[in-house]
C-alpha cells in the first residue's frame, strides 16, 4: 500500500499548480483552414487556446491582467508562442472575452482548472 501511495505522489508531483504569467496573444479565421494538434477543425468561436506547457485537452482560467476579466479555455492546439515567447495563443472569441483582441497581445496569468497528462 505504501508503494502505491509513494507512486501516485510522484505522478502528482509534475501536475501544475498555482499561477503562471506571461504574454498570451490570439489567432482567428486565417487558421480555421488547418487542422489542430488533436485532429478536430479549428473554430474561432469556441473558447480554446494554444499552447506548448500544457496538455492537449487540459483546461484553463486565463485572466487579462490589465483589466482582471477572465475566460475558461481547453488546450486543442499548438502554436507559435513559444518559439515567439508567449505563455499562450488564445481563439478570437476567448480574446474577446478578455478585451484584447483589437490590441493583439496582453500579459495574462494562467491557472489550471483540469489537468490532464499526456
Amino acid at each position: 500500500m505504501l508503494t502505491f501511495v509513494l507512486l501516485m505522489a510522484g505522478c502528482f508531483a509534475s501536475t501544475p499548480t498555482g499561477y503562471v504569467a506571461g504574454r498570451a496573444s490570439w489567432y482567428g479565421y486565417e487558421s480555421a483552414r488547418h487542422p489542430m494538434a488533436n485532429g478536430a477543425r479549428f473554430n474561432p468561436r469556441k473558447r480554446t487556446a494554444a499552447s506548448y506547457n500544457f496538455p492537449l485537452g487540459t483546461e484553463l482560467e486565463v485572466t487579462n491582467l490589465r483589466n482582471g476579466r477572465r475566460v475558461r479555455v481547453t488546450i486543442t492546439d499548438r502554436g507559435p508562442a513559444k518559439r515567439l515567447g508567449r505563455l499562450i495563443d488564445l481563439s478570437e472569441s476567448a480574446a474577446a472575452q478578455l478585451d484584447y483582441h483589437r490590441a493583439g497581445m496582453t500579459d495574462v496569468s494562467v491557472m489550471v482548472t483540469r489537468y490532464l497528462p499526456n
